[in-house]
């Protein structure tokens, strides 16, 4: 706080900005809710009937609910829905995928339990952990943020102005 600074206009200036950091954390959280509802649009239009009985359907890259799926005939990431979730969601994706190559690598991704397939959930855990991650990715940008403007200032120059004659 500066000398001449009242602490009230300091305490505004700091409740303001932790408003516009929960504004910001809020933003992402809605922006990834969006782009997940997009996901899942674009998934029950592009999704097919599945048959998972042996010899129904070979599958390329399952994600499969309830009868419906992508990834029968070609790479899910072919389709923009998946490509878009898949690059903005990346750190997710790649942390289920490890943890699924780690402790699931025995099950194939076209293996159901309740109708769903082990792609489809490794789908929905990816999908809760895209929370987590956009979560933490506002906090840290909070954090440095605070960091940030919490440095002081550089006085404005002191050098002394030169006039010109004439």
């Amino acid at each position: 706080m500066s000398p001449g600074e009242p602490w009230t206009r300091r305490l505004v200036s700091k409740q303001v900005e932790h408003e516009l950091m929960g504004k910001l954390i809020k933003a992402m959280l809605v922006a990834n809710l969006c782009l997940w509802a997009y996901f899942w649009l674009g998934f029950a239009y592009a999704s097919q009937p599945y048959d998972s009985r042996p010899w129904g359907h070979l599958p390329v890259d399952p994600y499969s609910f309830w009868g419906h799926a992508i990834g029968l005939t070609r790479s899910s990431l072919t389709y923009p829905f998946m490509k878009v979730a898949f690059w903005i969601d990346f750190p997710s994706f790649l942390s289920v995928a490890l943890v699924r190559k780690a402790f699931l690598s025995g099950v194939s991704g076209d293996t159901f339990f309740a109708g769903v397939s082990v792609g489809g959930y490794a789908l929905l855990v990816t999908m809760l952990l895209s929370f987590v991650q956009w979560y933490v990715v506002a906090w840290v940008v909070q954090k440095l943020w605070q960091r940030w403007s919490k440095r002081p200032t550089a006085a404005p120059s002191q050098a002394p102005s030169t006039t010109t004659t004439r």
